[in-house]
């Protein structure tokens, strides 16, 4: 491939443009990722069929760009994962005792329904599962990746920390199954970040946008 050639490709899958002086941005009308150079530095758009971002990539040291201001922006466009989903999924976890196991939560972009899909474990044990990736629809996309931690508390290990990494999904690890009250672990992997996310008192999915770059 020649430079001249691999240059456009780059451009055509990652476009680069600048923050209006207002700070509005004009959201771009196909899917992907583009990068925006605003007064405070260099930033990352990522849309997805169920989340569009803006975050941060890089500041300026120094005298700022003459552009317009930009603010870190998460918005999760799909409609909310329903309460039965979060409950299906405790009780796959209790079945699997004292192992974990796998399931992840599928969002049809045409129909906007929502299911539970059950990851068939290939190895697994009280500390680790190791599962098949479960078949999708051709308007289906993975949004929330869910494992259980078994009778452990929920956390996220170094393990899922390197499976995350460049991935774009709202991953959540259920644990302490084996007790009353079972313990949830919830955040928002966007490529290279990790933002905290929580269940508000409605059951709805929200997300801390306060990063640095």
């Amino acid at each position: 491939m020649s430079v001249e050639l691999l240059e456009r490709v780059v451009l055509e899958n990652f476009p680069v443009t600048t923050m209006p002086q207002t700070g509005h941005l004009v959201r771009p009308k196909s899917l992907g990722q583009r990068y925006v150079v605003a007064r405070e530095g260099l930033f990352r758009e990522v849309s997805t069929p169920w989340l569009y971002a803006l975050l941060p990539l890089a500041s300026i040291r120094g005298m700022q760009a003459p552009y317009g201001p930009c603010l870190p922006t998460v918005e999760l466009t799909m409609n909310q994962p329903p309460a039965h989903l979060w409950r299906m999924f405790r009780e796959m976890a209790e079945q699997a005792l004292p192992h974990e196991c796998a399931g992840a939560f599928i969002w049809n972009t045409v129909t906007a329904e929502w299911r539970l899909a059950v990851r068939e474990a290939q190895n697994a044990s009280p500390h680790h599962v190791d599962f098949a990736e479960a078949p999708m629809g051709e308007d289906e996309v993975l949004v929330v990746d869910i494992h259980s931690h078994a009778s452990h508390k929920a956390f996220f290990s170094s393990t899922d920390d390197r499976d995350d990494a460049g991935g774009l999904k709202i991953a959540a690890v259920l644990g302490q199954v084996d007790t009353e009250s079972p313990t949830l672990c919830l955040r928002l992997v966007c490529l290279d970040r990790f933002l905290p996310m929580r269940l508000d008192q409605s059951g709805a999915l929200d997300v801390h946008i306060e990063v640095v770059a």
